[in-house]
């Protein structure tokens, strides 16, 4: 069956990632090393979110990319927060 080769090709994809849900109450799919404390970010030029880890001294660390149910849509640049980021 066509849909369901399609559907198994998505869960594939998704392996060895994790569920989470952030502080406000999103949730999504991020790598498997994310931990409690990283940060969900948008970057700009970005078509997906990324997960940033603080390293304590000003420096972020990069852990990877991430779905996030309710900002995939540009929903985060609409909020006017921002942050800069130092990665390392």
């Amino acid at each position: 069956d066509p849909d369901m080769g399609e559907f198994t090709g998505h869960l594939l994809k998704n392996k060895g990632r994790r569920v989470y849900r952030t502080e406000g109450g999103r949730v999504g799919m991020g790598p498997a090393g994310m931990g409690e404390g990283d940060d969900v970010v948008v970057l700009y030029g970005a078509t997906v979110p990324h997960v940033l880890r603080d390293r304590g001294d000003g420096t972020s660390e990069y852990v990877g990319e991430a779905y996030c149910d309710g900002i995939m849509g540009g929903e985060a640049l609409a909020s006017g927060a921002e942050k800069d980021f130092v990665l390392t």
